[in-house]
């Protein structure tokens, strides 16, 4: 595997890894009983 690939692969990895934090983080702040707690 060379140089190149192996940043590629760890850049979408990574990229994959925030876009399923985002989703966790929007079905939390969805959640009623959160949005309770922050008012």
């Amino acid at each position: 595997m060379d140089i190149g690939e192996v940043i590629s692969i760890s850049g979408k990895n990574s990229l994959d890894t925030e876009i399923e934090n985002a989703g966790e983080l929007l079905n939390t702040l969805s959640c009623p009983r959160v949005l309770l707690h922050i008012s």
